[in-house]
């Protein structure tokens, strides 16, 4: 489900949710584990596929003067548990509800040739493994995780052609 409601003419609310329930039914034939016993991934969960996720954003734009629009938006995200790899292995399941949460400010010309903006990311420093290597050869594995907390500052310029 998606949906975005304009609550006034400033304000903007925008809402996502899903609900999954992933099988693998045709695994590659012929696999094994990483010790060399025969397996199939068939009635596996899908990698990185949350059963539930939610997503929300809150937009408030208006003009500040006769030249000048500020706009101020917050987001956050929901996603429930989760495996890594496709062979569902115990060492693999992130058994962890995560939530992040993103705020932006704008500040920009109403013509639109110029903006700065402050913004920050996973403000809450939630820390979400995004992948997990697997080798059907090896026991051995690594993990990288999502982004800490991170800020910045952009400006924009439109030149005229």
């Amino acid at each position: 489900m998606d949906s975005t409601w304009q609550i006034t003419y400033e304000l903007t609310w925008s809402l996502a949710a899903a609900l999954l329930n992933t099988e693998i039914s045709n695994s590659v034939e012929d696999s094994v584990d990483s010790i060399g016993n025969p397996t199939t991934f068939n009635g596996n969960s899908l990698t990185h596929a949350p059963e539930q996720s939610l997503s929300s954003t809150l937009n408030w734009t208006n003009d500040i003067s006769d030249s000048m629009v500020l706009s101020i938006q917050g987001n956050v995200a929901y996603k429930s548990d989760f495996y890594l790899r496709y062979d569902n292995d115990p060492s693999a399941y992130w058994d962890k509800s995560s939530v992040t949460v993103g705020a932006r400010i704008v500040l920009s010309d109403t013509n639109d040739v110029w903006s700065i903006a402050l913004w920050g990311r996973n403000i809450t420093n939630e820390e979400i493994p995004t992948y997990q290597s697997f080798s059907l050869s090896k026991a051995d594995h690594f993990v990288f995780y999502n982004q800490p907390a991170t800020y910045g500052i952009d400006f924009t310029y439109r030149f005229e052609e």
